[in-house]
């Protein structure tokens, strides 16, 4: 079976993954006797299906790809066995790594560009995003003046409601995950202490965060419609 780059995990069947494991399996060195077994397979391609549908098979690859040629800042020993926590530390790896190569490469004064965009441009970028096969973190938050501005997506006080407590969940988790996987605690704590105190003394940082990612979902459930 041949994958595009729009081919995310989550549209895939348990036995269509069974080729992306194989792969991997053979670039990190797994002997046949040391693969999982059926029913490792099953849970495996559940638990990824679930935490990473947002991904791509070929993104999977070369996750894998750059953490065996020493690219990703990872260890890449396996101890013979194929684990979801070593699937996590690889995909983490590439997270940090992908985060880097964008930030790396910033389209000149994109956000002075998008602001000077007629409204037909404007409109037209907004139904290109729909076709894309993005990633939540990158969606510009130029789109929510944009909705707002077109009234194309409105939203309700209860919406609104919904909407942040998405966004201190994502954050929340997001922080956990850092804290579970790189040994970050004290984001963690500190926001666990925040939210025990109804976020009485929120931080610039931490408001900034929750509101962009309150923009994002709001971004994101128009563009999903």
């Amino acid at each position: 079976m041949e994958y595009q780059n729009s081919t995310k995990t989550t549209t895939l069947s348990n036995v269509d993954l069974l080729p992306i494991f194989h792969r991997i399996f053979l670039l990190i060195g797994l002997r046949k006797v040391q693969y999982p077994t059926p029913e490792e397979d099953v849970f495996n391609s559940n638990f990824i299906k679930k935490n990473y549908g947002h991904k791509t098979t070929n993104e999977i690859i070369e996750a894998f790809e750059l953490a065996v040629t020493g690219k990703l800042d990872v260890d890449v020993k396996h101890y013979d066995q194929f684990t979801l926590p070593y699937f996590c530390k690889i995909m983490d790896a590439y997270r940090i790594f992908n985060n880097e190569r964008i930030l790396a490469t910033p389209p000149p004064k994109l956000k002075e560009i998008a602001y000077q965009m007629s409204d037909d441009e404007r409109l037209k970028e907004i139904e290109e995003w729909r076709k894309k096969d993005y990633d939540f973190k990158i969606l510009p938050l130029y789109l929510y003046d944009w909705l707002l501005k077109y009234s194309l997506h409105t939203i309700t006080d209860d919406l609104k409601a919904d909407y942040y407590q998405r966004a201190v969940r994502v954050h929340e988790n997001e922080l956990r995950r850092n804290f579970e996987l790189f040994g970050e605690k004290q984001p963690y704590a500190d926001f666990l202490k925040l939210k025990a105190n109804n976020f009485e003394k929120i931080s610039d940082k931490d408001l900034s965060t929750i509101n962009n990612i309150f923009k994002r979902i709001f971004i994101n459930e128009y563009l999903k419609k």
